[in-house]
Formats: structure tokens, C-alpha cells, sequence
């Protein structure tokens, strides 16, 4: 499940908090926003496991793993979105120490992640504070596409109101 947000000047911002797959379908979505945030809840999907010593695996919670070959990371090298952010981090997610390879790794590949609480910025914002109209597309499945037009958000903090 995905928000695409649309402002009246064409900026646009995915959201994919939860993603279990990435379809072709899906990556050509993501290759139309200026900014995405993008499902970053795991690193490995048996990151639970090893860390708690118990647990589900992440595609059994609707989650792509970050890292390896079949993971997110791998399957989104090339993508030409403008600004590339990882959210709904958990916190036993290896990426999240600046320090490690798995934080090297993402950055590598032209990503970051947001915390919780964060702010991503509009690029060519007017003012900081600015609303306008814009359009919402909610995809429940890739293929599955509901538009809700005027909806007001903030394009500082790119906040649904």
C-alpha cells in the first residue's frame, strides 16, 4: 500500500510505508515522484529471528528487506527519483548505525532514511510553511488506483491535513 501526493506545480511524493513485493508495475510508480519514502522496516528478512532469537520474517509481515539480493536496496539501484528515503525503520535495523556497512551501503546506492518525526523538504518550496492543493493517489494494490482530488497538505513537511 502507497499515497502518491501531486501538487498543482507537478512536485510529487510517494509513500510506501509497507511493501511485501516490487512488481515492475510498482517501480515505474516510483520512477514518477520527486521524493519517496520508501519501506525501510528491516534489513534482512530474518532480522527478528536473529536479533530476538524468535519472530516472524519480514515478507511474513508484508515487508521487503532492505538489504540483500532479492531486497529492496538491490532491486531499486537505478532508480532516477530525485531524493530516495527509507521509513519505518525498526529499531533492530543494522542501517540505522552511521557507522556500519549497512548505512555505507545505502548511501552508497544514492539513499538515506528518515526518522521518525523527520522533516523532508519540497524542493522549489515557496515558503516553509506554504499549503496548496494538490492530489492524492492511493494505491491499496499496484493496479488499484483511487485519485481524492483537493486535498490540502503541507509541502514543508509534506504532512496530510
Amino acid at each position: 500500500m502507497g499515497l502518491i501526493l501531486t501538487s498543482n506545480d507537478g512536485r510529487s511524493m510517494g509513500y510506501f510505508p509497507a511493501v511485501g513485493t516490487i512488481t515492475e508495475e510498482l517501480r515505474e510508480r516510483l520512477e514518477s515522484v520527486d521524493l519517496l519514502l520508501f519501506d525501510g522496516t528491516f534489513w534482512s528478512e530474518d532480522e527478528l529471528i536473529q536479533v530476538q532469537g524468535s519472530g516472524q520474517r519480514a515478507r511474513d509481515m508484508g515487508h521487503i528487506p532492505v538489504g540483500g539480493e532479492a531486497g529492496s536496496l538491490r532491486q531499486l539501484t537505478g532508480l532516477r527519483t530525485m531524493r530516495k528515503l527509507y521509513i519505518h525503520i525498526n529499531n533492530t535495523n543494522p542501517m540505522l548505525n552511521e557507522a556500519g556497512p549497512e548505512y555505507r551501503a545505502l548511501r552508497a546506492a544514492g539513499w538515506n532514511w528518515r526518522r521518525t518525526g523527520g522533516r523532508s523538504h519540497c524542493r522549489n518550496a515557496r515558503s516553509s510553511s506554504a499549503l496548496f492543493r494538490g492530489t492524492v493517489r492511493a494505491l491499496r494494490r499496484v493496479g488499484e488506483e483511487r485519485t481524492i482530488t483537493s486535498i490540502r497538505f503541507i509541502c514543508s513537511c509534506m504532512r496530510v491535513s
